[in-house]
Formats: C-alpha cells, structure tokens, sequence
C-alpha cells in the first residue's frame, strides 16, 4: 500500500499507521521495532488479528519506508501457526527493499 503521509516523517508516519489498524476488530499488538535496509529507516510491526472469513488466527509482519511524503506499507501476513516458519523468510524480502 503506498499512503500519503504529507509534511511527515518515518516515526509521524509510522504512529498514524500504528493508530489506524490499532481499530480494526481483533487486532492484537505484538511487537515494533525499526530496521535499515538500503541506508534507509523503516519500521516494523508484528501483530495478531482473526480472519474475517474463517475466523483462523492470523499473524501479520507489517513494514513501513518513508519518502517523498509517502508511506510504503508491505504486509506479510500467514496463519498464527505457520508464520514461525515463515517470519525469516518474510524478513529477507524486506531486506531486499528500496525506496
């Protein structure tokens, strides 16, 4: 998702980001923390929320780049049980991003 975050910044943005799906039905927070990839700031998320549909535990990893005055979200997201197995996986392609 890319999201205009004018007249902002990484962390601004990252709080807005934090507040919105901090909302949504079932969310449950995990952890945050921030990362550099590529010489820039990014930060991160981990959360836990029910799929709408199955209503299966989901965990999500949720990374937000800042440039321009746009925020560049990137969520990885699988079921509760299978995102140990998946979570370094989903970090090494964060690890591939640039803004």
């Amino acid at each position: 998702n890319i999201v205009s975050f004018a007249n902002s910044n990484i962390d601004a943005s990252y709080l807005s980001l934090k507040a919105a799906i901090s909302k949504r039905s079932g969310f449950q927070f995990l952890s945050e923390g921030d990362t550099t990839i590529n010489k820039v700031k990014y930060r991160w998320l981990l959360e836990k929320h029910s799929n709408s549909q199955s209503m299966e535990q989901m965990k999500a990893l949720i990374v937000l780049g800042y440039k321009n005055n746009y925020g560049y979200m990137v969520t990885f997201v699988t079921s509760e049980l299978l995102f140990p197995n998946s979570e370094a996986l989903f970090r090494r392609i964060a690890s591939t991003f640039s803004l």
